[in-house]
């Protein structure tokens, strides 16, 4: 779904299990508003787990060109 990011966090050798188990065994709460984290929760029962895979496509797809901009580690030898 979004080729360029996925590509950036390889080469940042980035696992989507860093983010992405945190957002989605606390549904987004750790990380969110609690307004919008409620949002999120509401739509989850309404539509199932196949929602937070969505809303972790959004949140990817929102931030993808800072994410492409400001995210770099440099190593240091």
């Amino acid at each position: 779904m979004l080729p360029d990011l996925f590509q950036h966090f390889e080469a940042l050798e980035i696992d989507t299990a860093f983010f992405m188990t945190n957002w989605l065994l606390t549904g987004f709460t750790n990380n969110m508003d609690f307004n919008i984290a409620c949002r999120l929760w509401d739509s989850f029962l309404l539509d199932g787990e196949v929602f937070m895979m969505r809303a972790a496509l959004g949140i990817l797809t929102y931030f993808e060109t800072t994410f492409l901009k400001q995210c770099h580690f440099q190593i240091k030898e």
